[in-house]
């Protein structure tokens, strides 16, 4: 080899490449299955269980997930129209959902005044079931 001097160089290039490395393998395009039964497109009526720990102690509350229509309602009253515009609450939000999800709870009745007195470390583990109230699916949806 000559180099840009004219002088020879001892220097040898040693470069092997692999097909397979320069080739990068087609992605498959994901075959979607053709939906057959529309109670395939309803919400679960499964419930879970939820095991909230507090003071050293386990406590087992059963909850479902909300659906479409619950979640909207829980939303809707959690607004209240003041001084001209309507002004969302956060924690009435929360407590209308965990109403309508807890289905069996050590405590009875489960209201929004039994929760309102547990202690915070409980709710913060409880609310951690509920669906946040802002969506961002309508704006994926606009994507798509």
């Amino acid at each position: 080899m000559v180099t840009s001097s004219g002088q020879p160089s001892d220097v040898t290039s040693n470069v092997t490449s692999s097909v397979s490395d320069t080739v990068t393998e087609e992605e498959q395009p994901e075959v979607v299955e053709e939906g057959l039964d529309p109670s395939e497109l309803m919400a679960s009526a499964v419930s879970h269980t939820l095991e909230v720990q507090h003071k050293g102690k386990k406590w087992s509350f059963e909850y479902r997930d909300l659906n479409w229509s619950e979640k909207y309602k829980c939303i809707d009253s959690a607004q209240d129209w003041q001084e001209g515009e309507f002004k969302f609450s956060l924690s009435k939000y929360y407590l209308n959902a965990l109403e309508t999800m807890i289905i069996e709870s050590p405590i009875r009745p489960f209201t929004a005044t039994t929760i309102g007195n547990l202690d915070t470390s409980v709710v913060a583990q409880l609310i951690s079931v509920v669906p946040p109230p802002s969506d961002d699916t309508a704006t994926a949806i606009k994507k798509v």
